[in-house]
């Protein structure tokens, strides 16, 4: 909570509420504060939250037109809009009078999101003789660094072990202890487990006279990989896989292995939600069945998995004022008309109106959503999805004809293996490799262990890249391996109607 204290406006124009009286009891700290010196009010750093903001202001007017305009806007000058996509913005037309006005909103607001409170005045001599600020946390939505109760954070039917295990098949997870406290275990990517750039010498430490096992690839090798999540049982899942063959975001990988035999599988327990488009420029998560005549067929979400966000729905011709009206208590309270150019979002892409990160495993060959990007196409797509991000990498270093594994013999030490670090690169023969196991040591000892090697191959880092969706039955365009996804209207169904006025 802040507080400014009387000012007389110069003249007409845009003034920022520069709230400087932070004294008991305007108490400036917590979940964000404000800067005395500009007024800016940052959120707190360490998680995203739905905030409780009033604005108390008492306004003073010149003349009969004299006119007030509040509004709250970004630090970068852009509208602020509250959760039911409402503009921030006030207009009062004060006059001569003195008026005490409130806003009193819910705002969505961003690790450190930064906004202000701005007031134009219509001319000279106009005045705000007090204004307060009160932002208050009403709920966390991330919590990066922070602590989570997984036992009040999972549906009452999902086990943390589901959770752990389908997150480590999205983003090949590995786990390892702390060495300081094996307590503590760090969980991470492959591509970062393995991103040390200190090099390990093992160059001296072989027995050279000793048998050596070289394995050209993986002999466990399957030539197909199949990444999939459950279905959902959804309407758009359904007809995904009716017209496919194969899950909704799933990703099918040829592993180009003339010796590989096979297909591994890698599906998760939970599902996706599917985005799909409802009116002009709307576009939301879907889970929900549709019967054969168009009605709603409700069904249980389930234990899925998808990204939240706050987006603005700005390609053109989006960015235009949207209405909707949206229903509480499962159904039974349907609200007037809302309006804004913002929208809750939840779906397996992190914003279909600017893709830029995707928790599919591949690009679905069917997306169903047109948003026109004023140029005569629509919004590109991302092909940065899970596969791509966590799984090429891996997969390509072992399946590759230049893949190779090797068990040798070295002499490893007390002091070699107090700091034993898996995720360090092995220098051996003029060649980097991965240590995967070690076998036969003994503690305490300097001894001669069985060690097991993968070379590290000279591979490309993957470059994410965008694709321009299209209205096209004829799949036959491939970016990286993916096809191109086309445009599908998804079937609109029958909805309750709003309230009349």
């Amino acid at each position: 909570m802040a507080k400014d204290d009387v000012y007389e406006f110069g003249g007409a124009g845009d003034y920022t509420i520069v709230f400087d009286n932070t004294s008991a009891p305007f108490i400036n700290n917590q979940d964000g504060q404000v800067d005395t010196g500009t007024g800016i009010y940052t959120a707190a750093s360490g998680y995203a939250g739905i905030y409780k903001m009033t604005v108390e202001i008492n306004l003073l007017g010149a003349t009969d037109s004299s006119v007030f305009t509040i509004s709250v806007k970004n630090d970068g000058g852009s509208q602020l809009y509250d959760n039911y996509g409402n503009a921030i913005l006030e207009t009062i037309n004060i006059g001569q009078n003195s008026i005490f006005h409130t806003i009193d909103r819910q705002i969505f607001l961003t690790q450190g999101q930064k906004i202000y409170v701005n007031v134009n005045a219509s001319e000279s001599g106009m005045q705000m003789q007090a204004a307060v600020l009160q932002i208050t946390l009403m709920q966390v939505r991330t919590m990066l660094n922070r602590y989570i109760d997984m036992r009040n954070a999972l549906p009452f039917d999902t086990l943390q072990i589901d959770l752990l295990s389908d997150l480590q098949k999205m983003f090949n997870l590995y786990f390892y202890q702390s060495p300081l406290d094996p307590t503590l275990i760090y969980i991470e990517p492959f591509i970062d487990f393995y991103s040390d750039t200190e090099v390990v010498d093992w160059s001296q430490k072989s027995d050279e006279a000793q048998e050596m096992t070289i394995t050209m690839g993986d002999p466990e090798l399957r030539k197909q990989f199949t990444f999939a999540y459950r279905n959902g049982g959804e309407a758009l899942a359904k007809s995904y896989e009716a017209t496919f063959q194969e899950g909704y975001a799933s990703r099918i990988f040829d592993t180009d292995n003339f010796y590989a035999r096979g297909e591994q599988r890698i599906e998760t327990k939970c599902a996706i939600v599917i985005p799909a488009q409802y009116r002009t420029n709307i576009v939301l998560g879907r889970t929900f069945d549709v019967e054969e005549n168009g009605t709603l067929k409700t069904m249980k979400t389930g234990y899925r998995i998808a990204q939240y966000n706050y987006v603005q729905m700005t390609p053109a011709p989006s960015g235009s004022t949207e209405t909707w009206y949206w229903v509480s208590n499962f159904g039974t309270n349907i609200s007037g008309w809302v309006s804004g150019n913002t929208l809750p979002y939840i779906g397996h892409v992190d914003n279909p109106y600017d893709p830029q990160q995707d928790l599919a495993f591949g690009m679905p060959k069917q997306i169903y959503w047109a948003l026109p990007d004023g140029q005569g196409g629509y919004t590109p797509y991302t092909n940065n999805n899970l596969f791509n991000g966590y799984w090429k990498t891996y997969i390509e270093e072992i399946a590759s004809k230049e893949a190779m594994t090797v068990q040798a013999t070295f002499l490893l030490t007390v002091t070699d293996i107090a700091g034993l670090d898996f995720r360090k690169p092995v220098y051996w023969h003029g060649v980097k490799w991965r240590l995967l196991e070690i076998s036969d040591y003994r503690v305490g000892q300097s001894v001669m262990c069985k060690v097991t090697l993968r070379r590290i191959l000279n591979l490309a880092e993957f470059s994410p890249s965008v694709v321009t969706p299209v209205y096209n039955l004829q799949i036959d365009d491939t970016v990286s391996g993916e096809y191109t996804p086309i445009i599908v209207p998804p079937p609109q169904p029958n909805s309750p109607q709003p309230p009349k006025a």
